[in-house]
């Protein structure tokens, strides 16, 4: 998948405490390496972007910490993305099993962690820096009714208290419009 980003920002992202912490959490996830080496990766400041788009004339997708809702009223900040989950997590004594999963939420922020060069398993390279592409989502406690012809998915209560995943999981953008109703319906623009 192809993800094209307006200009950076012109106010880069402060990393406050929560932020580090799901930085942490991705680093050390993804890339096994201990706390203490993730927290000596993560400047102050981040470079940040408030939009993107998927490309091959896909959705338009804005970061909720960085815009405000548009003019038209829609809520662009909502977002599917995809992330490999351990189907047997309950089950410690089980091999993992890694399938991907949809997720929902609301996309917060979008910025670049830049990785010197010649760090262990993350940047093994000897002279070029890595930039990962990483995401701040809040996730939606979602739920399915799929008697329909149609697959309804809505979502009630608050969001959580983010993660941070790679940019590239995301799919899509969700319509979260405003309604009378206790529950709020999402629309997968790409079900």
């Amino acid at each position: 998948m192809q993800l094209l980003f307006a200009a950076p920002a012109r106010k880069p992202l402060q990393v406050d405490r929560h932020l580090r912490r799901q930085i942490v959490r991705y680093l050390t996830t993804c890339f096994e390496i201990l706390s203490p080496a993730a927290e000596e990766l993560i400047p102050d400041e981040l470079e940040q972007w408030g939009q993107l788009r998927i490309g091959n004339g896909g959705d338009e997708i804005h970061a909720r910490g960085y815009h405000k809702l548009r003019p038209d009223g829609r809520d662009a900040a909502f977002v599917r993305y995809e992330l490999m989950v351990d189907q047997e997590a309950d089950n410690p004594s089980v091999d993992e099993r890694l399938e991907p999963e949809s997720q929902y939420g609301e996309l917060q922020h979008i910025f670049v962690l830049t990785i010197p060069p010649k760090t262990p398993k993350v940047n093994p390279h000897r002279k070029k820096k890595r930039h990962l592409l990483l995401a701040q989502i809040y996730e939606a406690p979602f739920k399915f009714d799929e008697a329909d012809k149609y697959k309804v998915i809505w979502y009630k209560g608050k969001l959580g208290t983010g993660e941070v995943v790679d940019a590239l999981t995301i799919q899509c953008v969700i319509d979260a419009g405003e309604y009378l109703y206790p529950y709020i319906p999402m629309f997968d623009s790409i079900l």
